[in-house]
């Protein structure tokens, strides 16, 4: 009889040959061997595939698929994932991060003795030639109030925190395989915003490497920027489908208004001005932050083309005095 395992780990990789053997060493050091690790091939044009195969040829825990299905993207691969475990839970691990050794025990042994709780949250650390290089923490979370903090943050903490029960993932039909970026956050206000419940647990277990490529100049790219005008409005549809407290269509406000700076900084600014005219008329903004907020945008636009910081800063504190706080952190 085949065993079960006890846990699923699900690893999207794309051209990461040289550091995906580090992090596949990481699940196999673990103190249990109870586990099944799943990696999803997104396409690879380098050695991974061959790496991979080599380790699921000599280990039968380790299961290699590929991509089978537009479109391309991690999303993609961790659905494909999703769907195939076998274990009443699972972790997202990134191709090129690590698990400490008692990273699955330790959260294992936590599920079971709270087993209502549908997320289990970990400490994830950076780090960038090995663990322990730097003490910066990823965590951005409000123990009290997560999906408050995602709208004011940005990702509450690492894709690879969170101790999922697969099911709940399923049940939230896996990631958005649309979205190119932002992917974790949506999964997460989706759980959140369902009733999912969680608890955050002061342990580092697992490690986040820096210093590759930068995500931050990735996610201010124009085709990013844009996928999120739609994000925002479907968010905005939940919210109000599920009558979440004014306080969240607030801050998504926000989130809007943030998005909309950005198109004009990045020089796309009849984008921003179309994607401002929407939210208005899809709802995602009141009547009160639709006005203001095209004004501001539009003084905004023209401090930022002179580039005077000064009354750029004179211009954010007016316009933080005629909204609330919620709405005007974003930008």
């Amino acid at each position: 009889m085949e065993n079960i395992p006890r846990v699923s780990v699900i690893i999207p990789s794309f051209n990461r040959f040289d550091l995906i053997p580090e992090t596949i060493k990481s699940v196999q050091a673990q103190t249990i061997t109870d586990w099944e690790l799943l990696i999803v091939d997104d396409g690879s044009t380098d050695a991974t595939r061959e790496v991979v195969r080599s380790y699921a040829e000599l280990d039968s825990r380790i299961r290699f698929m590929e991509r089978s299905h537009q479109p391309k993207g991690p999303s993609s691969c961790r659905n494909i994932g999703i769907a195939a475990a076998r274990a009443p839970y699972c972790i997202f691990l990134d191709s090129d991060d690590l698990l400490a050794p008692n990273c699955l025990i330790g959260r294992l042994a936590v599920a079971h003795a709270e087993p209502n709780i549908a997320l289990h949250v970990f400490q994830m650390q950076f780090f960038y030639s090995q663990p322990g290089d730097t003490d910066r923490l990823f965590m951005y979370a409000d123990a009290n109030d997560a999906l408050g903090s995602i709208l004011l943050k940005g990702s509450p903490w690492g894709i690879t925190c969170p101790l999922w029960q697969t099911n709940v993932c399923r049940n939230l039909n896996g990631f958005d395989e649309k979205l190119q970026s932002w992917e974790d956050w949506d999964l997460h206000i989706r759980a959140f915003v369902a009733g999912c419940t969680y608890k955050i647990h002061p342990v580092v277990d697992c490690f986040c490497r820096q210093g590759l490529v930068s995500l931050t100049s990735q996610h201010k790219s124009t085709a990013h920027l844009l996928q999120k005008i739609d994000l925002y409005i479907r968010l905005s549809q939940l919210f109000d489908q599920h009558k979440l407290a004014a306080v969240y269509k607030t801050r998504l406000a926000g989130k809007c208004l943030a998005l909309c700076g950005e198109l004009n900084e990045a020089g796309q600014r009849d984008e921003a001005d179309k994607a401002w005219t929407r939210f208005g008329n899809e709802g995602v903004l009141t009547t009160r932050e639709r006005d203001v907020g095209r004004i501001y945008l539009h003084l905004r636009k023209t401090v930022f083309t002179n580039q005077v910081g000064v009354l750029t800063k004179l211009l954010r504190k007016a316009f933080s005095a005629l909204t609330s706080t919620d709405f005007a952190w974003g930008y």
